[in-house]
């Protein structure tokens, strides 16, 4: 199964019976604004913490896909699924933390505060 065709998914949850476009329109913004949402709570709970504090965050949300998509989303393929999902999360959560520190470490010099 391709990591990609759980977007329709979310789209038909958000939209109901909406036409198959709206449906992966619909799950592809929601599935940017999850990652935008949950980037902004990473930065405000977690900020300048090291990689493996994105990549553990990443994680831990990816166990609670983990937990609840299999079922809902009658995923067949799940060991394929789990993998190429762990990867996308682990990706994710690196590229999280180091842009996250990145920005703080940017503002504070703009602002004219020693980073910490």
């Amino acid at each position: 199964m391709s990591p990609f065709k759980a977007f329709p998914f979310f789209g038909q949850a958000l939209l109901g019976e909406a036409g198959e476009s709206l449906h992966l329109g619909a799950g592809i913004a929601f599935h940017l604004l999850n990652g935008i949402a949950f980037g902004i709570a990473y930065v405000v709970w977690f900020g300048r913490r090291p990689v493996w504090v994105g990549i553990a965050y990443a994680l831990g949300l990816e166990a609670f896909m983990l937990a609840l998509y299999p079922g809902w989303l009658d995923i067949k393929a799940l060991e394929e699924f789990t993998q190429m999902s762990v990867l996308g999360h682990v990706v994710y959560g690196a590229t999280l933390a180091l842009t996250a520190r990145w920005l703080l470490v940017r503002g504070d010099a703009r602002a004219g505060a020693s980073p910490t």
